[in-house]
């Protein structure tokens, strides 16, 4: 606690220097619901934000991981319980965001996803649900003005494992019982940069639980939370997930209706987690920690696993845990492409890979890779297990906050088709499932056409 006091001292007053330091109090006091479509000004301060389509809820959270506001927390569960027992199922969709940002108005992520959750609402994948956003605030954006904000590097990542440590998951469990509640509610997570790493925070433990719960034990199938999480460009070190890939390795992907936990996405374009959380965790861990390498075998193979890998590389950037990756087909040619191929040692078979829209999706559990030392470079894994790393290119994820595009709206879609699928078999989008079997490829682009028909609210 001292050290992160500290960290943020130091952090304020060499930013008074050159700026200031963000203000470290809630944005949203105002209980009352407020209509925003007509007057935008009057949801500056809401916690309940109603716009055609849509509401909105937020509930913020202090550095130490305490919510500002219990009566307001309680009060968004209030208002979610009503909600849920009216005819009409409920879709909750919740946003935990990053580094940089917070829960003003005028804050990016809450522009962005407004309108992620307008064209979310228009695509039609929700059916006849209630759809509410819930927006996870806590103080990502601690100091501000001419560049300062890269200063806060260490401090913000200390504090969102605090914050994630923290309430949040109580607000998570809260959320679920909600979901619960009606066999036809939908709750999805979905966590972006350091948000990811709250969400893993908040989730890890219940998702180890879960996955051992279900291993070995035919009876006790695999229970997602909610429907399932999404982290999107998280800046975590990949130490803090390898236990939770080991137990999804362990279970396998058998069931083809098991539910998928947690989707990690990554875009090579990504030159946040890509160069400044290498720097700053060599910085940090590695010249305050001692490492091991850790013996591991996996399916009769033996691995080597560096410590100072696993700790100065983020979760979606560690190479092993790759399951996946989308490879631009149209840039296939280009020498920055072929960097890319290269490295991650795919070779192309047109034919037989599926496409999602002008991406080619490489599976590295049905094709394992070989490095030039003749060892499985990757971790061994099944198409259908229950943590997916998947790795993009930047076509596809410009950069680190390029988490709301058409692309990625469309891929969350996809997954929401496929939890709808596997939970109810007759219940899916056309093209996304055919005699039994989910399309992930098919559905994709059908989803992607819907979005390019949608106009941009804002």
């Amino acid at each position: 606690m001292k050290k992160i006091r500290l960290s943020v001292l130091a952090a304020c007053f060499i930013s008074i220097l050159i700026a200031g330091c963000a203000r470290n109090e809630p944005w949203r006091t105002t209980t009352a619901p407020q209509d925003c479509d007509d007057n935008p000004d009057a949801c500056a301060t809401a916690i309940w934000e109603r716009h055609t389509g849509y509401k909105l809820a937020f509930i913020e959270f202090t550095e130490r991981g305490n919510v500002f506001s219990n009566e307001h927390a309680q009060t968004v569960y209030d208002r979610l319980w009503d909600l849920s027992k009216k005819p009409q199922p409920l879709a909750i969709m919740v946003f935990v965001h990053g580094w940089k940002h917070n829960a003003n108005t005028k804050d990016g992520n809450v522009i962005s996803f407004r309108h992620a959750l307008k064209n979310l609402g228009e695509s039609g994948v929700l059916g006849p649900r209630q759809l509410v956003g819930v927006y996870i605030g806590w103080r990502g954006l601690s100091v501000h003005g001419l560049g300062s904000e890269n200063l806060s590097y260490w401090d913000r990542k200390a504090v969102a494992q605090e914050v994630g440590k923290g309430g949040v998951s109580e607000v998570f469990i809260e959320l679920e019982k909600i979901d619960r509640s009606n066999s036809r509610n939908y709750l999805f997570i979905v966590g972006h940069s350091f948000g990811g790493a709250i969400t893993l925070s908040a989730l890890n433990e219940i998702f180890l639980e879960r996955l051992k719960t279900a291993h070995g034990n035919a009876d006790v199938p695999l229970r997602a939370f909610g429907e399932g999480t999404v982290i999107i460009n998280p800046a975590i070190e990949a130490n803090q997930i390898l236990q939770l890939k080991e137990s999804s390795m362990a279970l396998g992907g058998a069931d083809p209706y098991q539910p998928n936990l947690l989707h990690v996405l990554s875009s090579k374009g990504d030159s946040a987690t890509h160069t400044v959380f290498p720097i700053g965790q060599a910085l940090g861990v590695g010249l305050t920690w001692n490492q091991h390498n850790l013996q591991r075998k996996y399916k009769s193979k033996n691995y080597l696993l560096s410590e100072y890998d696993l700790d100065t590389t983020t979760v979606g950037n560690y190479i092993p845990f790759h399951t996946a990756a989308l490879l631009d087909l149209e840039g296939i040619r280009e020498p920055e492409s072929q960097k890319l191929f290269k490295k991650f040692k795919v070779v192309l078979d047109r034919k037989a890979m599926p496409t999602l829209g002008q991406w080619i999706i490489h599976s590295y559990c049905s094709n394992p890779q070989v490095s030039e030392a003749g060892q499985t470079e990757y971790f061994p894994c099944e198409d259908n297990e229950a943590v997916s790393f998947i790795y993009t290119t930047e076509s596809f994820i410009k950069d680190h906050n390029d988490v709301f595009n058409d692309n990625v709206m469309a891929y969350f879609s996809t997954l929401v088709s496929e939890a709808i699928f596997k939970q109810d078999q007759t219940r899916y989008f056309p093209r996304c499932a055919q005699d039994g079997r989910f399309l992930f490829e098919s559905c994709f682009n059908y989803h992607r056409e819907r979005y390019k028909g949608l106009k941009d609210a804002f």
